[in-house]
């Protein structure tokens, strides 16, 4: 089963924010992690740091970008009032599955923590 990324947290907002509030989170967090910060620390390193100091931060600068990705999507879902009501839909389906699964699961280990076999039973004379 895929799982649907949370937006909200993604944007570290909640499930009820306004338009302003998205707009202004995804704003703070596109600053916080655009790669394009990066630009100039990964050049002074390259010129005075050493290989693995380097390395780390390209490291840092990839996940960076990844991270940008993943805030623009949730913009552009969450600032379309359309996009945003079939994915608040699909996100409160997931997690109906995900509870009804998890419920599942306990019954299960409920079942098989209570289930004796014949040779554990007690033998009456």
């Amino acid at each position: 089963m895929s799982s649907l990324p949370d937006y909200y947290k993604i944007l570290e907002i909640t499930s009820n924010a306004d338009l302003d509030t998205i707009k202004r989170a995804y704003r703070d967090r596109i600053r916080r992690y655009h790669p394009d910060q990066y630009v100039a620390k990964l050049a002074k390193q390259k010129q005075t740091g050493t290989p693995s100091s380097v390395q780390a931060l390209e490291r840092e600068m990839a996940q960076a970008k990844t991270m940008t990705q993943r805030i623009n999507e949730a913009y552009g879902v969450l600032s379309d009032a359309n996009k945003r009501e079939i994915y608040d839909q699909k996100l409160s389906d997931e997690r109906q599955r995900q509870y009804q699964n998890e419920i599942r699961q306990q019954r299960m280990q409920h079942w098989e923590d209570e289930r004796r076999t014949v040779k554990s039973r007690p033998h009456h004379q």
